[in-house]
């Protein structure tokens, strides 16, 4: 039998995001009793346009608890201080993943995370304002106004 190809419709799901993917893609033909040697086809989510190769099952992360997760965070963002990465950057790339998540998390919203720089923080307390002495009010004072 020779080996001709079809199209079967599969239905994938982004290991990223969770988009259900409709994709024809063809197959080989196989014999009765012959195993099924599928080939291996990178696809890239039309949502996230996270790449992840079809057939190939990601093993699943064990659930991390918020503490887990924070101490990875501060890891990931430390290791990126002394790589050399920019505050700016960092902070840049955080707030894009958030946006993600969170329209992730809830299809057809859109939002945006604002990060306010709210100046220097000083530590010490600023200096009380000086009082006027009622000599440096009178010599300001123009008496001689008509």
């Amino acid at each position: 039998m020779n080996s001709k190809e079809q199209s079967i419709k599969r239905q994938l799901q982004c290991t990223n995001c969770g988009t259900e993917i409709k994709q024809l893609t063809p197959s080989k033909v196989k014999k009765p009793g012959e195993p099924v040697a599928e080939e291996l086809e990178e696809i890239t989510c039309p949502v996230c346009n996270y790449r992840f190769v079809a057939g190939v099952e990601e093993t699943e992360a064990p659930l991390l608890s918020r503490e887990d997760f924070e101490n990875k965070l501060r890891q990931l963002i430390w290791a990126a201080n002394q790589g050399g990465m920019k505050g700016r950057d960092i902070i840049e790339s955080l707030r894009q993943e958030l946006e993600f998540t969170v329209e992730c998390a809830e299809p057809g919203f859109h939002y945006t995370v604002q990060i306010i720089n709210l100046g220097q923080e000083n530590s010490m307390k600023a200096p009380a304002p000086r009082v006027e002495d009622y000599r440096e009010r009178l010599a300001k004072h123009n008496f001689n106004q008509s």
